[in-house]
């Protein structure tokens, strides 16, 4: 493990399958807008313990979401995080 992580010791992982969106473009695409959505929201996970988190987020919608969607679900799933 690293030893200087910064303000945000966290990790995250994106897998998005291959099996479900076959072209490279359409994966980039989707890991673009959750790396996005984790970008301007990571600030609500930040807790007092100093802890370090590893997230991986798998998508495993069928399709493409707009992003304000993968950013509310996103934000769902940090404030669920945070609370445990």
């Amino acid at each position: 493990m690293p030893q200087n992580q910064g303000n945000f010791p966290t990790q995250f992982l994106i897998s998005v399958p291959k099996k479900i969106f076959k072209t490279a473009v359409t994966r980039n695409k989707i890991k673009r807008r959750v790396r996005e959505a984790y970008r301007l929201n990571k600030h609500q996970l930040i807790t007092s313990s100093g802890k370090s988190l590893f997230i991986a987020y798998i998508y495993v919608a069928k399709e493409v979401l707009p992003f304000e969607e993968i950013q509310l679900k996103l934000i769902q799933t940090l404030i669920r995080l945070k609370e445990h």
